[in-house]
């Protein structure tokens, strides 16, 4: 299980990484926000069952909001900048 633990320690790093160009790209003008929301939900998921699963409980929680309103900003067909505001306003929740 240690194992597990680091190689979860591990990802977090590239999932942060990725996320980070997800969100970023949802504020340029010719984002692909459909591409980019569905990416960020894919990898919040992820994130959101790993991390309660190794004790990171508010990691967990936050990944679930991130999870959900990228899932909620792709549901009501949000455009980047709106799709960017509703996943910081996830974020600071």
């Amino acid at each position: 299980l240690a194992a597990l633990g680091d190689a979860f320690r591990a990802r977090l790093a590239r999932d942060r990484d990725s996320l980070a160009v997800e969100y970023a790209a949802l504020a340029a003008p010719d984002a692909d926000a459909p591409g980019s929301l569905k990416r960020i939900e894919l990898a919040a998921h992820k994130l959101h069952g790993t991390a309660a699963m190794f004790g990171y409980a508010e990691l967990g929680d936050a990944a679930g909001r991130l999870e959900h309103a990228a899932r909620e900003s792709l549901g009501a067909g949000a455009n980047g900048g709106a799709a960017h505001a509703a996943l910081a306003a996830a974020y600071e929740g």
